[in-house]
């Protein structure tokens, strides 16, 4: 299933019990792009890095691949690995729909 994810607005465990917010999307899209060996992951690397404070749709085919570059590389902690499931959410194709026509979203 597709996943809205808003990577302005992580929620994560910065240090040791203690939680704060943060605009993850730099972080996160470079970590893909410098571990992106083909097309698909740098594009998807730039997707996120550019990304809206609305939040974009990632396909499951995308989160996965997301998640398994985070996993198999050295750049991303647990915490930040933690958050990033937790703050994605699950969409229909109606509310794919909806957030489209609200941002303007061009495929």
């Amino acid at each position: 299933m597709a996943k809205k994810i808003n990577f302005s607005n992580v929620r994560w465990e910065a240090t040791i019990g203690e939680f704060s917010i943060m605009d993850a999307r730099k972080d996160v899209g470079n970590m893909l792009f410098i571990n992106a060996p083909t097309l698909e992951l740098d594009e998807l690397a730039r997707k996120i890095y550019n990304s809206t404070n609305e939040g974009i749709i990632l396909t499951e085919e995308e989160f996965s691949l997301m998640m398994n570059t985070l996993l198999q590389g050295k750049a991303a902690r647990y915490s930040l690995i933690k958050a990033l499931r937790e703050t994605a959410v699950d969409v229909t194709a109606d509310d794919i729909r909806d957030f489209e026509e609200q941002f303007k979203v061009n495929k």
